[in-house]
Formats: structure tokens, C-alpha cells, sequence
């Protein structure tokens, strides 16, 4: 039986894209370690991270421009696991949105 943990982090808002190698290495890290790492990851990744908030206006201007629930998280429970599956859902939306993808 899956305890809530278990089952929250097997949430799609408790996933991150990362090639392989980086995590394996990453591995069983706490997240307040592995975090830090993720700064020199992918946009997705590295929005986990305070750092990605800073000097990055083009990131800014796409979190604004979409009004998406971006930020970062100093720890990342079950309530935090929830908050980011929301943002993956409005992603979703906007990139599959039949208006955006210009088709038939």
C-alpha cells in the first residue's frame, strides 16, 4: 500500500523532465539539495528554483503574459505537489489549445 507520500510525489505536479544521468545522479537527494542543481536545468526544472526568478525577463514575461502559477519552492510537499500539478494543467491547456495550434 502507497503511503501519501508515496502517492503524492507520483503526481504529475511531483515530476520533472531531466535527462537521465542528471537523475540518477540527483537520485535520493532531499530537495532542498537537488533544487539548487535544477538552476542549470530546463525552464521547467530550473522554475523550482529561486534563481530561475532572477535576470530572466523572458521567462517573466511568458509567466505574466499567460498568468501561469510559476514560482519556487523552498521545500515541496503535498500541498506544493498539488499547486504545481494546477500550473502542468494550465500548461497543458495553453499548448494544446486548439486556437493556438492553428489546425483545420
Amino acid at each position: 500500500m502507497k503511503t501519501n507520500f508515496q502517492w503524492s510525489r507520483n503526481r504529475i505536479g511531483g515530476l520533472v523532465l531531466l535527462p537521465k544521468d542528471k537523475n540518477t545522479s540527483y537520485g535520493a537527494m532531499p530537495y532542498g539539495e537537488k533544487v539548487r542543481h535544477y538552476g542549470s536545468d530546463n525552464a521547467l526544472a530550473r522554475s523550482l528554483y529561486t534563481g530561475a526568478y532572477d535576470r530572466n525577463p523572458n521567462f517573466l514575461r511568458l509567466r505574466d503574459k499567460w498568468d501561469l502559477g510559476f514560482k519556487y519552492y523552498e521545500s515541496f510537499g503535498k500541498d506544493d505537489i498539488s499547486e504545481r500539478s494546477k500550473l502542468y494543467k494550465e500548461l497543458a491547456e495553453i499548448v494544446w489549445d486548439p486556437n493556438q495550434l492553428g489546425g483545420a
